[in-house]
């Protein structure tokens, strides 16, 4: 009778242990479920321009504020990028649910003969957002286009957007030669060998604030005037 009491109560002992067992991975499963039903609750966007915060956080696919856990940075990293207009993203994550997300844009170089936005990444895109930008007017051999298409990425952002045409003009000398029609009326001649030298239009054009000309680039710099809006 005695060693039946004494079973019983190890018995007893032993489940106790596995009962506290099971109420702890209970907790936890509660845990687990509270915690991936967090959604994000701030979402901050960095280093846009062409692209809108909402636009990004929809290409993020992040527009519902998702669980925060379930989303990794490594998926919406990889939709952000898929945009054309995106060269690269970061998408770091922080606690209390919050997501930041820095990109870096292509730059919108100019526009083709059939009206397709050309990035400084090479592609050419439709231009549905009606981004202003430069107008290439004539046929450029594929060197040349892609050499233009490297200079100008390289160029000054607030002289490349001064820029309202070009024209790929070669002459028997000179095969890189290229025209380029700025906004304020002057004409500048340019060879892709040069083209560093427009980063300096500002300069150069400050000497003569009344004057509309050309300005010779490919050879020196020397400013042909050809109207003088002060007189």
């Amino acid at each position: 009778m005695e060693t039946e009491k004494k079973l019983k109560k190890k018995i007893k002992i032993r489940i106790l242990p596995f009962l506290i067992f099971l109420c702890f991975l209970g907790l936890l499963a509660l845990l687990i479920v509270f915690l991936c039903s967090l959604p994000i609750t701030n979402i901050y966007i960095q280093g846009n321009t062409l692209l809108k915060d909402q636009e990004l956080i929809e290409l993020a696919g992040i527009s519902d504020y998702p669980s925060f856990l379930k989303t990794t940075a490594w998926s919406m990293k990889k939709r952000v990028e898929a945009s054309p207009y995106i060269v690269k993203a970061k998408v770091k994550r922080r606690i209390w649910g919050q997501v930041i997300i820095e990109v870096e844009e292509a730059k919108p170089l100019f526009i083709d003969l059939e009206n397709n936005l050309v990035l400084s990444t090479g592609e050419a895109i439709p231009n549905e957002k009606n981004i202003v930008a430069a107008t290439l007017i004539n046929y450029t051999p594929d060197t040349k286009y892609e050499s233009l298409i490297q200079k100008l990425t390289k160029m000054k952002d607030s002289i490349r957007k001064k820029i309202s045409e070009i024209k790929y003009e070669p002459t028997a000398q000179d095969k890189d030669r290229f025209a380029l029609l700025m906004n304020d009326g002057n004409l500048v001649y340019v060879t892709l060998t040069k083209f560093k030298k427009i980063d300096y239009y500002n300069t150069i054009i400050g000497d003569f604030p009344c004057q509309k000309g050309i300005l010779n680039l490919d050879s020196g710099n020397h400013f042909e005037i050809k109207e003088d809006t002060c007189s």
